[in-house]
């Protein structure tokens, strides 16, 4: 199934990057330092490329926000699979993250399972970056910071969900987009209920939020598609097959969609 994915990929993700590259030929890096002067200090430096989010932009890159993550084998197929076990305060530039990860997967012994924790809960955690509170990140989400950002996030996003949902950035399909961001959500909301009064965790909620928003603007289907789900899963009649699992992978998913 991946091998087939990859195939499928290889153009897409050509595409992007050159869509990235135009996108940010086009822009006043200066003036964006300026605008967004206060996001930019919040966010801070990417630890292993030392850039700042405008200087992230000017490389083609962006900031995002690190993770620890693991997997069951079905998450190739069902992304909703995927466990967030945390959410950090660190973030990354997505390419840091990417040479990181491919970095420590090939240094490390056999499939790299020791690196990015394989496809078993019970295997020892990896550590496919290190926060800046030493934390093992082994995942990451590119975040709506502000639009010039977004309009390159949402173009490399794609190898990095390949990677937490296969362990093979050419494993991307249209459906970890729509669903990983609000998993990280859910694990975000979780946080912040834990600590309502913390200001990390309302501001890291606020960020995976604002991603989520983007998300379901983006498509127009996909909000008609979650609306309908909602109203056949609310109401379902005689067809109780509207709430099995082949139709609603994840109840918390499809809740934080709508």
């Amino acid at each position: 199934m991946v091998d087939k994915r990859a195939i499928a990929n290889e153009e897409l993700y050509e595409k992007l990057e050159r869509e990235a590259a135009d996108i940010t030929s086009k822009m006043d890096f200066e003036k964006l330092a300026e605008t967004h002067k206060s996001v930019i200090e919040e966010i801070g430096n990417c630890p292993l490329s030392v850039m700042n989010t405008v200087e992230a932009l000017e490389e083609q890159d962006c900031m995002c926000i690190g993770l620890s993550v693991t997997r069951p084998e079905a998450a190739i197929a069902d992304s909703s699979r995927l466990v967030i076990k945390d959410i950090f305060p660190t973030y990354i530039s997505a390419e840091s993250f990417l040479q990181s990860a491919q970095f420590k997967i090939s240094n490390s012994a056999g499939d790299g399972a020791a690196a990015h924790g394989g496809f078993d809960a019970k295997q020892k955690e990896g550590q496919l970056a290190m926060g800046l509170g030493r934390e093992n990140i082994t995942g990451v989400l590119p975040l709506y910071l502000f639009q010039e950002h977004w309009n390159v996030a949402k173009r490399k996003i794609q190898p990095i969900l390949g990677l937490m949902c296969t362990l093979d950035i050419m494993g991307y399909t249209s459906e970890q987009f729509f669903t990983v961001p609000f998993t990280v959500l859910m694990k975000a909301a979780s946080k912040l209920q834990e600590n309502p009064t913390s200001e990390v965790c309302q501001r890291m909620y606020g960020q995976v939020e604002n991603t989520c928003i983007q998300i379901i603007a983006s498509s127009a289907t996909f909000r008609a598609n979650t609306i309908e789900s909602v109203v056949k899963f609310a109401y379902p009649g005689d067809k109780e097959s509207t709430r099995t699992s082949d139709v609603v992978k994840s109840v918390g998913v499809l809740t934080l969609q709508f």
